[in-house]
């Protein structure tokens, strides 16, 4: 299939096209900024049942 008539149709729309190019290092950062926030959630939530269950252990010693 030859896709190389429709080039010039492509490249005409992507100039007039509203759309701002993205470039990897900008998708590579919103990817590594939800992983962060999903890490600190567990990490919080981590902290917190470990928090309740010393309190619930040492107040029964």
């Amino acid at each position: 299939m030859k896709l190389n008539s429709l080039r010039p149709a492509w490249d005409r729309y992507k100039r007039t096209s509203q759309i701002p190019d993205i470039t990897t290092d900008e998708i590579l950062e919103v990817i590594g900024q939800d992983v962060q926030a999903g890490y600190q959630v567990q990490r919080l939530l981590y902290n917190t049942i470990l928090f309740s269950f010393l309190i619930v252990f040492c107040q029964t010693c």
